[in-house]
């Protein structure tokens, strides 16, 4: 396999990229899978029937030519091409992902007249259960009144490892973190309280958590007075 690009520093490539998205376009930015299934990364060229090639960025910054992708380019092990009726869409597929395969992927044209890089697609592969994550507030009854400040807490559970404490985003002006802990490694929760008064104007509540050294997050929220759980991903 031929990448005659490979030497090119990632500096050119974000610069390229940068200034060249309307010959290359990427999507989408961000894929999560899991081992073993099959993962398909668009390159949107301007003119079809090109010759695509697709770097992997590893950790350290350097840059490795893992395919080229075009209509007459066979498949050579777990990578193959797949290209659109039009032509202008070449993808590449990867077969059987292991975690090794996590990193991001940029595509390149090196033409006569235009060499340039697409904008990136980041792969990650995680075997890991997704936790839930929810948002937990006062229910009182009809007779009686919301406690003053309103306090809420932010429970993600369960299998939690990898992931760190929920963080409140409350608007601006709003009380920080009250409190933070976990749950006997099973899951964690974030405690903070909100004014009854800005809770009565219909603020909501936004709790978020992020997976340690992999970038992926989920998040929840809540408008005032519902006084149930909330969940989103």
């Amino acid at each position: 396999m031929s990448c005659p690009l490979a030497g090119i520093l990632l500096l050119a490539l974000q610069v390229a990229a940068s200034q060249e998205q309307l010959w290359l376009q990427q999507n989408p930015a961000e894929i999560w899978m899991t081992s073993g299934q099959t993962v398909q990364m668009d390159c949107t060229v301007l003119y079809e029937d090109y010759l695509v090639s697709w770097y992997k960025e590893h950790q350290d910054g350097s840059l490795q030519c893992v395919a080229q992708t075009g209509k007459s380019v066979p498949a050579k092990g777990r990578y193959s091409s797949k290209v659109s009726g039009a032509g202008k869409t070449v993808s590449l597929v990867i077969r059987d992902l292991q975690e090794e395969d996590s990193g991001v992927y940029y595509c390149a044209v090196d033409a006569f007249t235009y060499a340039g890089f697409g904008n990136g697609t980041r792969l990650i592969i995680s075997d890991a259960a997704q936790p839930s994550l929810a948002i937990l507030a006062p229910s009182p009854k009809e007779e009686a009144e919301l406690p003053d400040p309103v306090p809420l807490l932010c429970l993600l559970s369960p299998q939690a490892q990898g992931w760190g404490t929920p963080l409140w985003d409350l608007g601006e002006g709003s009380p920080g973190q009250a409190d933070a802990g976990a749950q006997d490694g099973e899951g964690a929760w974030s405690m903070t309280t909100v004014p009854k008064e800005k809770w009565d104007t219909g603020t909501c509540c936004t709790c978020t958590a992020r997976q340690e050294g992999t970038r992926r997050n989920i998040s929840a929220a809540m408008p005032k007075g519902l006084g149930t759980m909330s969940e989103g991903t």
